[in-house]
């Protein structure tokens, strides 16, 4: 998939699917990016850390996997660290937000796993199914995000309160300048006393770099692994991230000076977590599955035709609704049920 090119029935894959991937990780961003200014950085990574739970459950509904009791337990320990992290901020200490809005900052973060959760499974769903390649995917979905990145720009003009209880906004009058100053602090160029666009050019490309890496790395994943498998190993990241709060040339002004007790055990519980959850593989249930059956009976009035595919590469099945067609390489073959 990685090196084979792109194939015609690649192409003929639904371009309204790529759209909602997009429009799934957009979303995702816009929502925890509100917050991100107002809750610390530590808050931020470990909040994020959520979409394990959501997407466990997502792929439980949507694509059928079942776990052992080794994933639940490290599912477990996995909640156990977002909760011992998060505790000083919903408590008013110094680990989260220090304002009275501390729980909508924590609760916007935590919103904001849902449609990324959403988008990890359909990804994954689809990576399988067609048998996209993760570069092919990759520059669809990258270009609907840019597209409602633009349509999401008017949020800017929603008051949010600082954290001295002030509301601060764009004025919709002062949108080019606001524009203009943007593509200036891009150049490197100061538009104000206390901006600090120093080179960031050259920051915005070492992170777009970084970022289309780790988005190609996780792709990968979901089609080789599962989605729920790249979250859990993404928490790694966690620790990387509050040792670089450490680092103030790294960190800037989300500085800290050190980590708090909260951050150290809830980094501990979070590390074990994955070492547990990735001791067995998931798999996917049949048709005698009780929740297979149940969902199957619920909505057996919308299933009139489906598209299996029976991959012998994979312990179980997907299915679909469509009307195309689509290249099953590794042994698989296409069966019509009509029901």
């Amino acid at each position: 998939m990685l090196t084979g090119g792109i194939t015609k029935q690649m192409r003929k894959f639904p371009n309204y699917k790529f759209i909602l991937m997009g429009v799934f990780d957009a979303i995702g961003v816009v929502v925890s990016t509100i917050p991100a200014a107002y809750a610390t950085g530590p808050t931020v990574v470990v909040m994020a850390q959520g979409i394990v739970v959501i997407n466990l459950i997502a792929s439980f509904i949507f694509l059928k996997f079942r776990y052992t009791f080794f994933h639940y337990v490290g599912m477990l320990l996995v909640v156990c660290g977002i909760t011992i992290e998060v505790f000083p901020a919903l408590a008013g200490t110094q680990s989260g937000a220090d304002d009275k809005y501390n729980w909508v900052w924590l609760l916007l973060l935590f919103l904001a796993n849902i449609p990324m959760a959403a988008s990890n499974v359909y990804k994954e769903k689809y990576l399988k199914e067609a048998k996209l390649d993760v570069w092919y995917m990759n520059a669809w979905v990258a270009l609907y995000q840019l597209i409602f990145g633009f349509i999401s720009f008017p949020i800017v003009y929603i008051p949010t309160p600082d954290r001295d209880g002030r509301r601060t906004f764009i004025n919709f009058y002062d949108t080019w300048t606001y524009l203009g100053n943007s593509w200036k602090c891009f150049a490197g160029i100061n538009s104000q006393d206390n901006d600090m666009c120093d080179y960031f050019y050259a920051i915005f490309i070492i992170f777009m770099a970084f970022n289309m890496t780790y988005n190609i790395l996780m792709l990968i994943v979901f089609q080789k692994g599962s989605s729920t498998l790249a979250v859990v190993a993404s928490a790694a990241r966690l620790a990387l991230s509050n040792l670089g709060f450490l680092i103030k040339f790294l960190a800037g002004e989300a500085y800290q000076p050190e980590l708090t007790y909260f951050d150290i055990i809830a980094l501990f519980v979070l590390m074990a977590g994955i070492v547990v959850y990735s001791a067995t593989r998931e798999y996917i249930a049949d048709d005698s599955d009780f929740f297979v059956r149940t969902w199957n009976t619920v909505f057996s009035c919308c299933n009139k035709k489906k598209k299996v595919i029976a991959d012998p590469n994979m312990r179980g099945r997907y299915d679909e609704i469509a009307r195309y067609d689509y290249n099953t390489k590794g042994g698989g073959e296409v069966i019509y049920l009509d029901q």
